[in-house]
């Protein structure tokens, strides 16, 4: 299992796109509220109900989340923190399952000294875990970043 969450965490920079923004914006709240549209391997930004796709954020690829929420003040505060946490979120989170990998190849080496596969999984475990830590605080943002998006629009 953690080699197939392995392959496609190294496929997903294989399958991405890169984000169209649009920021032109006519009619009402349906046809400019930004929502979340999630497929395998990708999250897409789309405008309105039947809009068009702004932006993909998925593997190791992000889209520069606070030129599209920029004429929210708060969203573009949300937006900052998805942008500092998610690169380094998925990169560390991908060194761990290498290095979960490593750890139990190492662990088949039978004349190999035993604190070697050890290290491996406390150092693998460590970086899963701030990097998923990362991720989930970049996401939060996101939702967030949208939603004040979406608040804001209201006014308007």
């Amino acid at each position: 299992m953690s080699r197939l969450f392995l392959v496609l965490q190294l496929a997903f920079p294989f399958f991405l796109a890169r984000p169209i923004l649009m920021t032109a914006q006519t009619g009402g709240y349906d046809e400019n509220a930004l929502r979340l549209d999630g497929r395998i391997g990708d999250v897409r930004i789309v405008r309105g109900i039947d809009g068009p796709i702004l932006g993909k954020i998925g593997g190791f690829r992000g889209l520069d989340l606070t030129k599209l929420v920029e004429p929210s003040p708060r969203a573009v505060a949300e937006a900052k923190v998805f942008q500092r946490d998610y690169g380094p979120g998925t990169t560390i989170l991908a060194v761990g399952i290498a290095a979960l990998g490593a750890s139990a190849g190492t662990s088949r080496i039978h004349d190999l000294n035993a604190v070697i596969p050890i290290g491996f999984g406390f150092a693998s475990t460590a970086m899963i875990v701030y990097g998923g830590t990362r991720l989930q605080r970049a996401y939060n943002a996101l939702y967030k970043a949208l939603w004040w998006y979406n608040r804001d629009l209201l006014k308007r």
